[in-house]
């Protein structure tokens, strides 16, 4: 289903009055008024559906290939294959003002080995660094397990953290299967969610600072890792609740 939305205004004093060609998918039908950022993945210009910031890309590193999703087309990237986004946060992505974060990843063609490598599928850059990734090997032969690992590190005075799944837990992630990621922030408090299930909440040892993250680019996708693909990318102006959260996974394609 196609539908046309019209948005009159987004958060933080800017107005916007047009008209936007969308698809309808859970992430829009239910929480349309709170977003700040929006890509479909549904066409192959690099920028932004929706944002309240700068909707052109930042920087494009390879090239923005798109592969049935799960609603519409969705972004291939990993083994050399596809693209990095990349966008400025201010507006589109305020830390450390509350917000949250969704979107739907599907393994295309994990070879599950012994030397699976790490695959990271968003990270947040400023003067730290926040980063989604599915964990395996490292570089020079560390070996950690598969899991999903949300990681909030390189801040001054805030020690590395991280939050993940059960160990291997990815490793019987099908190819092909979606899976729903999504992240809430507040000053002091991260959130993660897996298919609508909580993971282990970061709290950190003082409240981000606005200026730490204020010039701060954020990037979907990454060159390097196993085939991969990434649907539905939305950024809100505020938390998502773990019921809201448990609704929007719930919404998801039957098969």
């Amino acid at each position: 289903m196609i539908r046309i939305v019209t948005l009159l205004s987004f958060v933080l004093g800017q107005t916007l009055a047009a008209e936007y060609l969308l698809p309808s998918t859970p992430a829009l039908d239910l929480f349309s008024d709170d977003i700040v950022f929006y890509k479909s993945f549904d066409d192959e210009a690099p920028g932004a559906d929706m944002a309240v910031g700068e909707a052109k890309a930042a920087k494009v590193n390879g090239k923005l290939r798109l592969k049935p999703g799960l609603w519409g087309r969705a972004m291939l990237f990993g083994d050399g294959e596809g693209a990095e986004l990349e966008f400025a946060m201010a507006g589109n992505m305020p830390v450390p003002r509350p917000g949250s974060l969704a979107f739907w990843i599907s393994p295309l063609e994990w070879k599950r080995g012994p030397d699976e490598p790490s695959i990271y599928f968003f990270l947040a850059h400023g003067a730290g660094v926040i980063c989604l990734q599915r964990q395996g090997e490292l570089e020079g032969g560390r070996r950690r397990h598969n899991c999903f690992v949300f990681t909030c590190h390189g801040l001054p005075g805030i020690p590395n953290i991280t939050a993940s799944t059960a160990s291997d837990a990815t490793r019987g992630w099908r190819n092909g299967e979606w899976h729903l990621v999504v992240i809430t922030w507040r000053p002091s408090l991260l959130e993660g969610y897996i298919d609508g299930e909580a993971l282990p909440s970061i709290t950190l040892k003082r409240p981000i600072k606005a200026e730490e993250f204020a010039n701060g680019r954020c990037r979907i996708g990454v060159l390097k890792g196993e085939p991969t693909l990434l649907d539905d990318f939305v950024i809100f102006r505020r938390p998502l609740s773990a019921s809201e959260v448990a609704v929007l996974w719930s919404r998801r394609p039957k098969p």
